[in-house]
């Protein structure tokens, strides 16, 4: 059982209907005035230590607590169930267990609380404190706090900072636990709020770090007509306004826990993307382990970004168990993690690129793992001549397709008509085709064409051998696979499957997967891979080998089907 299930346990038995959210805000309550009771920040009088002999002044005193912190009051616990959680409390603190968390405000990870709090293993929030200050700001912007982690950290490294936060109440509790009382707190969102910003005293920030999740979408909140306009790019809207503010209102270091999408999802993410590689910005993109950050859909990464210097190289390094040393178990340990990246060279875990590089490619993808992946490759894959696969294939992406009442009937290709040995002999799934939509006949399979999982059995290629007309009963992808259709004859499409499907092609299939929960191929990064140019002999070898392997899978049907009959004959069925 994990820390935050132990430590929520006793109130989870007594609160089984309450969600896990306002338990948990209970919960840290109690700690936090724990934690202020010791450091006498409290009146004698509601200090816990002086009225938990006295279980009937518990409540009352709790109560005040709330009122004071403005705490939400309306979440209800009763006399029993809050001395549950109080002796809980008093029991970690003398197992040594609370004095851990509240070293670094890291309670609230240990909390694990439910969306939209973000928190961060005391790890993360250790590199990105150290990161923002690694040039030595006197100012460090703290916009978007929700768990006190980062704030408490500078606090304590004599940096004059400005926290803002749309939650302040649980940021608050993380600073007292943190041993933080006295702290100012913006309970603003700076993004829509400037003039709070412009009553700090100064501008602007050496540094500033954050942990986004981008679920704020800007666009749909009123704000005034010159708000925006000073960032000056089409992408700073939306949730990623966030970033271009930060950007803006900061000459130093900014250093962002972001979710992964930022690094590889179309549109303003591209946008962004571009923005900071063109301009030099982007100095490192860190990955993190799954579980580092609370809070956020999927894994996350930390951009470090640096609007006083350009950079022209940028750092890859994935922060995996080996490199903080966890592979055998014990605490984290980030200043491995902070050595390789002030070394900012290419290693075992890390990968250094140039911008230049890096804009060369159509989806401008930033994930790490893709970049340490295809470093061996970068010197010409061993000498032999490639080009882009666009160069000979035309990409037709999958349309969506139903089972309605207009259209032609059709059968649907899915990823399990696809076999291991490539060669497609049938499409399964009944479904419906509209013959008056736009360039509704280009959807139809033809002979040789070679279709592509593109999500969800992501790679998973195949090359069609025969295809009914196009029409009624014809074929078309289901909304996961895409078609890849010779331009001409200058490519055999049967050797182009038969690489895509050997371990190299699936290694150069592997790298352009973008996400975690819902892996993806994206089409222009399908359009840009690059495939060997075949002579004549390799092209005709590749050919031969796949009638080899269509042969074997015959043979292989012919002794299924008379395994199937040997035993055949001893229960037969007699009418």
């Amino acid at each position: 059982m994990n820390d935050h299930e132990i430590f929520l346990r006793p109130a989870a038995a007594l609160l089984p209907a309450m969600p896990a959210y306002d338990m948990a805000l209970i919960t840290l309550t109690v700690v936090a005035w724990l934690r202020a009771s010791r450091d006498k920040q409290l009146p004698v009088e509601l200090r816990l230590l002086d009225v938990v002999g006295q279980p009937d002044r518990v409540l009352s005193a709790f109560d005040a607590i709330r009122s004071l912190w403005r705490v939400d009051e309306s979440l209800r616990v009763g006399e029993d169930a809050l001395m549950v959680i109080v002796q809980a409390a008093l029991k970690l603190e003398r197992l040594g267990q609370l004095a851990e968390w509240e070293s670094e405000s890291d309670l609230v990870f240990a909390a694990n609380l439910p969306s939209p709090t973000i928190s961060l293993a005391p790890y993360v929030a250790h590199i990105v404190t150290v990161i923002g200050l690694s040039e030595n700001p006197t100012t460090v912007y703290v916009p978007f706090e929700t768990s006190g982690q980062l704030a408490s950290r500078l606090y304590k490294r004599d940096v004059d900072i400005w926290v803002a936060s749309t939650g302040p109440q649980l940021v608050q509790l993380g600073l007292i636990n943190a041993g933080i009382h006295e702290l100012p707190l913006h309970p603003v969102d700076p993004v829509t709020d400037s003039t709070a910003l412009d009553e700090k005293g100064f501008t602007p920030f050496g540094a500033a770090v954050a942990a986004l999740d981008f679920k704020n979408n800007y666009a749909t909140v009123k704000h005034g007509p010159d708000l925006l306009s000073p960032y000056g790019h089409p992408s700073a809207v939306g949730p990623l306004a966030a970033v271009f503010h930060m950007l803006t209102r900061t000459t130093g270091k900014v250093v962002l826990v972001v979710p992964d999408s930022v690094l590889f999802s179309p549109g303003a993410e591209r946008g962004l993307r571009q923005h900071l590689l063109e301009n030099r910005l982007l100095e490192a993109v860190l990955s993190l382990p799954k579980e580092a950050v609370h809070g956020m859909n999927g894994t996350a990464s930390i951009l470090v970004m640096n609007t006083a210097r350009t950079s022209e190289n940028v750092l890859f390094l994935k922060v995996v168990p080996e490199l903080l040393g966890t592979s055998q178990g014990g605490d984290s340990k980030p200043h491995h993690v902070l050595g390789q990246f002030r070394n900012r060279q290419s290693g075992q875990f890390s990968t250094l690129v140039s911008a230049a590089d890096l804009l060369t490619s159509a989806d401008l993808n930033l994930e790490p793992g893709r970049h340490q992946e295809s470093r061996p490759a970068k010197g010409g894959h061993g000498g032999e001549p490639h080009v882009a696969i666009d160069e000979h294939f035309e990409l037709i992406r999958p349309r969506q397709h139903h089972s309605g009442l207009t259209g032609v009937p059709v059968h649907e290709l899915q990823a399990s008509d696809i076999p291991n040995y490539g060669l497609v002999q049938s499409a399964c799934k009944p479904s419906q085709h509209e013959l008056n939509g736009p360039n509704a006949q280009e959807y139809f399979l033809r002979e040789n064409d070679v279709v592509i999982c593109i999500k969800g059995a992501v790679g998973k290629v195949g090359c069609v051998a025969k295809a009914p007309p196009i029409g009624a009963g014809g074929w078309v992808c289901g909304q996961s696979i895409a078609v890849l259709r010779a331009r001409g004859e200058s490519y055999n499409p049967q050797a182009l499957m038969m690489y895509l499907r050997s371990p190299l092609g699936q290694a150069q299939l592997n790298r352009l997967v973008v996400g975690t929960s819902a892996p993806t191929i994206q089409g222009k990064a399908l359009k840009g891979l690059e495939i060997p140019v075949l002579t004549p002999v390799q092209s005709d070898m590749a050919a031969e080998a796949l009638e080899k392997e269509v042969a074997i899978e015959a043979d292989i049907l012919r002794l299924r089907h008379k395994q199937s009959q040997i035993s055949g004959f001893l229960w037969a069925y007699r009418a």
